[in-house]
């Protein structure tokens, strides 16, 4: 069985770089990922792997939370992983083992609540926000609508599952 990385090289003809952290700090463009790339990589892993991968890859595609090369990368390659059977990832969250507050503190004491610690952004991931005029974070339809209503018939409806991509409900 042919690896992602083979299928990115032979069907996207240097369109698309295999390593997601090329594409570190970049944001959605087209320029790095669009629907001609995911045409290209769903008939490779159609050709190569076989009809249901193919089916879990739109479907991988459909949900994705974020469409920048990168986060799509790994995706794929998650799914890769997971021997081409589509789940939709779970986010665990870890919950620390003391409580917030204990029980003898005074309302308004500071040090026993620790505030949320703020997201680190790369200056990179800040300056090209201001460059771009489309969005930034998130699933942008640009990417990768034209493909998803091309391949409706092989997306799974769920409850659990929103509708991110072109495709209707």
């Amino acid at each position: 069985m042919m690896k992602v990385e083979e299928i990115i090289y032979m069907y996207c003809q240097g369109h698309l770089f295999p390593d997601p952290e090329y594409y570190n700090g970049r944001g959605n463009s087209v320029r790095d990922l669009n629907s001609l790339h995911l045409e290209m990589i769903y008939a490779g892993i159609k050709t190569e792997i076989g009809a249901d991968a193919a089916k879990a890859f739109v479907n991988m595609v459909k949900n994705l939370k974020n469409t920048n090369a990168k986060s799509f990368l790994l995706e794929l390659y998650r799914l890769e992983r997971k021997n081409w059977r589509y789940t939709v990832p779970i986010i665990k969250m870890q919950v620390a083992d003391k409580p917030a507050a204990s029980p003898d503190a005074k309302p308004g004491d500071p040090t026993q609540v620790s505030p949320a610690a703020p997201p680190v952004k790369r200056m990179t991931e800040i300056l090209n926000a201001f460059t771009k005029s489309g969005s930034y974070f998130g699933h942008d339809k640009d990417i990768t609508g034209p493909f998803l209503d091309s391949h409706k018939a092989e997306i799974e409806r769920s409850v659990l599952a929103g509708d991110y991509g072109g495709a209707s409900s």
